[in-house]
């Protein structure tokens, strides 16, 4: 059944559509759990590569290219074996509405899984953003939180959604430190040149669990949208 995922800042409402399509997995034996989750929600799971397709081994220097070429799409990428299902799934969030996609697909595998789910955004603790203060900066990130963990808290049991606002640049929220047995956060930037910034290179090279990427598809006004 589609629901729609709804965040409301004062009057506004935040609504989009759910990522439906494929699930592509860079590697060619992903996890059995994944798998599983994709038939159950009548998603496919395609492997990269695909017999007969001549793409470049997967090393840490390739990932990034790879991706790039998947922009629009939702891509899982682990680098070593992670084939035990998540316990703990982190859904990096770095603007509403753009990563309502994000929320969707973390939700989702975290539903499906029982697994508890850590909506994340970060605020450097150096903080400087043209003339954009800190306690604005602050207040925002309390707001995408508090508004994220509300929307997605009717799919998941009382004490399975925890926020968490770190003092921290953002590519260090999903790099080695991260705590996590699952990464989810946006993929490449739709219509930009450069699509794969530093967050998304940082997670890609450094986060030290798979890396669920959801898709950034522009709506009419420009934001992502995503359903749930």
């Amino acid at each position: 059944m589609t629901r729609s995922l709804l965040l409301e800042r004062g009057a506004t409402p935040l609504i989009g559509p759910r990522p439906e399509g494929p699930v592509v997995a860079l590697e060619p034996t992903p996890p059995s759990w994944l798998s599983e989750w994709c038939r159950d929600t009548c998603r496919a799971l395609q492997t990269r590569p695909q017999p007969g397709e001549e793409w470049p081994p997967f090393s840490a220097g390739r990932i990034v290219h790879a991706v790039d070429h998947l922009v629009g799409r939702t891509v899982w990428v682990a680098r070593g074996a992670h084939q035990q299902a998540p316990s703990r799934v982190v859904a990096a969030i770095r603007d509403l509405p753009r990563d309502v996609a994000v929320l969707a697909e973390a939700a989702a595998v975290s539903a499906y899984l029982g697994a508890t789910l850590v909506v994340a955004h970060a605020v450097p603790r150096s903080f400087a953003e043209r003339s954009v203060g800190l306690e604005d900066a602050l207040d925002r990130g309390r707001w995408q939180l508090a508004s994220a963990a509300s929307a997605v808290a009717g799919r998941l049991p009382d004490g399975c959604v925890v926020s968490r606002l770190a003092r921290v640049r953002p590519h260090e929220l999903v790099g080695e430190s991260l705590e996590a047995d699952l990464l989810v956060m946006g993929g490449p930037r739709t219509g930009a040149g450069d699509r794969v910034g530093l967050v998304l290179s940082s997670a890609l090279h450094h986060a030290p669990c798979p890396v669920l990427l959801a898709p950034r598809i522009p709506s009419p006004n420009g934001e992502a949208t995503a359903r749930v």
